[in-house]
């Protein structure tokens, strides 16, 4: 009987490198590196963006023997990479509108009457005017339409005498915002060839609709715009209106609101040295930041909890209001219930996302944040990788629209500049040593190599800046 040779096993081979290399190792070094000996109670913490998320600024006392300072790193960015200094352009008569603010309203039930005509009379001239154009073969000018759907003599013609009691201007702009949405699927279309279709508006499907506020109608002291600048308010309303403003009705909270436009305003002098911070957005915490000054930023850290209770009721009301044979009116009342806790949400996100973009703006200099495409990863439930939980969370915290909102505001701030740069690898190279380990739901990671322990936030966000300086002292893109 032959004697069976025993099969030695392969060589176990270490994961690759994504993009640490040599140049990351001479990085890493300069970088002051946080591990699980610094504990929060051993840093400095400095409560930032009061509100009602908790974001808090630790400052570590770790020394580097030659430190890589923000300096240095903003002084290596190209003029052409993230946001710029804007330059001083000669002011026209009248600057372009670049931002807008909601003021909201609390209209009487008299004047909320009065608006849900109004919007009311917008859709239908809006769709009226649609249904001229695809149906009956009507041009798109504003003059054929103007003959078809909002003269005095078509309104005669189609027997609609209610529409007379709301202003002319309101439905000839509803005219044009359906111009607007075929000119933008026509240019659309030349770019990406993909065919477009406009819908009709209708009452039950549209959470929100609005109405057009021209600027001329706020100073009127009588006829149908007079109560306009009266109505009460959370914030004053301005006395004057320098664009034309929109109205806008959320259809399931019966919320009003008015979105006045406004020429964007910079905020001038910045005291102190410069300073640079890396992000790494997450799940458990909204935000984590690292800056190579010593410093770690937890913005939101463990408030998830409370967005999740918030959802629990909102999930029990969507299951009492299913049960068969329930009252419609009970019914409802359910559902209103249920948007106004989606609405406090989507408030209480949106202030985490105001108060966190102004104190970055506002403190440092350079911001890498992850482009993090929250839709691919919730997205497909048979491909995806997150459990159900962990993808209601990241749509909650929406981490795509506090990235629009972070460019917007730097704007308003010249020396601060916000990159875009890819996390790829960055939650599972260990920065010490630079091996891929598999971290899973781990809140610390840990590397099976050099045993290297630190919080995973904590090492992704500093990963990132390490991967940044990497491509960038390589000449490759850094969004890649």
């Amino acid at each position: 009987m032959a004697q069976q040779k025993q099969r030695q096993k392969p060589p176990r081979q270490q994961p690759p490198l994504p993009f640490w290399n040599s140049g990351s190792v001479q990085i890493s070094q300069r970088l002051w590196l946080p591990s699980s000996s610094c504990h929060a109670e051993k840093w400095g913490s400095e409560p930032v963006a009061h509100g009602w998320a908790s974001c808090l600024r630790w400052s570590s006392t770790t020394e580097v023997k030659e430190p890589f300072t923000s300096v240095e790193l903003i002084s290596s960015v190209p003029d052409d990479l993230g946001k710029g200094s804007p330059t001083n352009k000669a002011k026209a008569e009248k600057e372009p509108a670049a931002k807008a603010k909601r003021h909201r309203l609390y209209p009487t039930a008299e004047e909320k009457k009065i608006l849900v005509k109004w919007i009311g009379a917008a859709r239908w001239t809006y769709n009226e005017c649609l249904r001229a154009i695809m149906d009956k073969g009507v041009s798109k000018s504003k003059k054929a339409l103007r003959a078809r759907a909002i003269n005095k003599e078509a309104i005669e013609l189609l027997n609609k005498p209610w529409l007379e009691e709301t202003p002319y201007d309101i439905r000839d702009a509803a005219m044009d915002d359906l111009l607007k949405a075929f000119a933008s699927g026509a240019a659309r279309y030349k770019n990406d060839k993909k065919a477009f279709q406009i819908s009709y508006r209708s009452r039950q499907k549209c959470f929100q609709e609005s109405i057009v506020i021209h600027s001329k109608h706020w100073l009127r002291c009588s006829g149908k715009f007079a109560f306009l600048r009266h109505l009460k308010s959370a914030i004053k309303l301005p006395e004057k209106l320098l664009y034309d403003s929109r109205l806008v009705m959320e259809r399931h909270t019966g919320h009003f609101y008015l979105c006045v436009p406004g020429p964007l305003e910079e905020v001038e002098g910045h005291a102190g040295i410069p300073r640079v911070v890396s992000l790494d957005p997450g799940v458990r915490t909204f935000m984590t930041g690292y800056s190579p000054d010593g410093e770690v930023l937890e913005l939101g850290k463990t408030d998830i909890g409370h967005i999740y209770r918030l959802c629990h009721r909102m999930d029990a009301l969507q299951s009492r209001w299913s049960v068969k044979g329930l009252e419609y009116r009970k019914r409802r009342r359910m559902k209103r219930a249920a948007a106004m806790i989606r609405r406090r949400i989507r408030n209480l996100v949106d202030d985490l996302h105001c108060r966190t973009a102004k104190f970055l703006c506002s403190s440092y200099n350079l911001v890498l944040l992850p482009k993090f495409e929250t839709q691919q990863m919730v997205t497909g439930r048979g491909r995806r990788r997150i459990g159900s939980k962990t993808a209601r969370a990241m749509a909650t915290w929406s981490h795509f629209r506090f990235q629009r909102r972070l460019l917007n505001k730097a704007r308003e701030y010249p020396w601060c500049r916000v990159v875009l740069v890819s996390e790829a690898h960055t939650s599972k190279t260990c920065g010490a040593c630079g091996r891929l380990n598999n971290v899973g739901r781990s809140k610390v990671f840990r590397c099976a190599q050099c045993g290297y322990v630190c919080d995973r936030d904590i090492n992704g966000a500093r990963n990132i800046l390490v991967r940044y300086c990497t491509k960038l002292a390589s000449g490759e893109s850094v969004t890649d």
